[in-house]
């Protein structure tokens, strides 16, 4: 899994974890993650895992950041 920090030239900032991939198609930057979801309907609990996309217009983005998790392993 992917950190993600995004940096807008406004000041703001918006940090993803959990990310499955980023992309940049055309003037835009694609977010992509999943997120867990439980609903109780009429006493039955039901599981949902849904995957959301979020678009970002690169003219509003000063930089941003993808963090990966990698094994350090030694070197003999």
């Amino acid at each position: 899994m992917e950190k993600v920090l995004i940096n807008f030239k406004d000041g703001k900032v918006k940090t993803f974890d959990d990310v499955r991939t980023t992309l940049i198609s055309g003037n835009f930057l694609i977010v992509i993650y999943k997120q867990g979801e439980i609903t109780t309907v009429d006493s039955n609990e039901e599981a949902y895992a849904l995957t959301i996309n979020e678009i970002f217009d690169l003219s509003q983005i000063l930089n941003y950041t993808v963090k990966t998790k990698t094994k350090k392993y030694d070197q003999e």
